[in-house]
């Protein structure tokens, strides 16, 4: 389920058993972009120079990184060596969320040899420490797959504060090298 994209109907498709039916390309768009509100975004583009993740995300240019790089000029890489149990990175700036009471997700493309989490990063202080609450954890995949963050839940135990600062954890359990390849995020909710 994803609340701000179009549904899309398909003519009658009858299927069976051990059978394939070829849907083609099915293309869906956003509803109005008048009801939508992208407070952050991060495609990765070398001309940007610097990403506005924290500095354990680099852009890798497509003339480098050929295949890897899944749209456009570039993507974010995060290099994991074998001696980091975990690695952190996080929006170096709070995001303000228009309106509370209201669908936040986070749309990115990813390829990861580890798993990682997604949450924020807590804006108040609880007794004295900068508190992390994870949304979701995503597991490793062998290749480029996007993936919709339904991040509400989170946004209410902070009683949907305006004010919020994405974070990331990769856990490396097994002591192994390895990437985090990131690229199209987007953090959308309803205006």
């Amino acid at each position: 389920y994803y609340p701000y994209f179009k549904e899309v109907v398909l003519d009658t498709v009858v299927l069976n058993p051990f059978d394939t039916v070829r849907l083609d390309t099915v293309t869906t768009h956003y509803f109005s972009r008048n009801i939508i509100s992208v407070p952050f975004k991060e495609y990765f583009e070398p001309y940007q120079a610097t990403t506005m993740l924290s500095s354990a995300v680099q852009i890798l240019n497509k003339a480098i990184g050929g295949d890897t790089v899944l749209t456009d000029h570039g993507c974010g890489v995060v290099r994991v060596k074998a001696d980091q149990k975990t690695v952190n990175f996080w929006a170096k700036d709070s995001v303000s969320v228009p309106i509370a009471n209201s669908y936040l997700y986070l749309e990115m493309d990813y390829w990861s040899d580890f798993s990682f989490s997604v949450g924020f990063n807590n804006p108040m202080i609880a007794g004295g420490q900068n508190e992390i609450n994870s949304a979701m954890m995503i597991y490793p995949n062998k290749g480029w797959q996007k993936i919709y963050i339904n991040l509400g839940k989170l946004w209410k135990w902070y009683n949907s504060y305006r004010y919020i600062k994405l974070y990331f954890t990769i856990v490396n359990s097994e002591g192994k090298e390895g990437n985090l390849f990131l690229d199209n995020m987007k953090l959308v909710v309803r205006q």
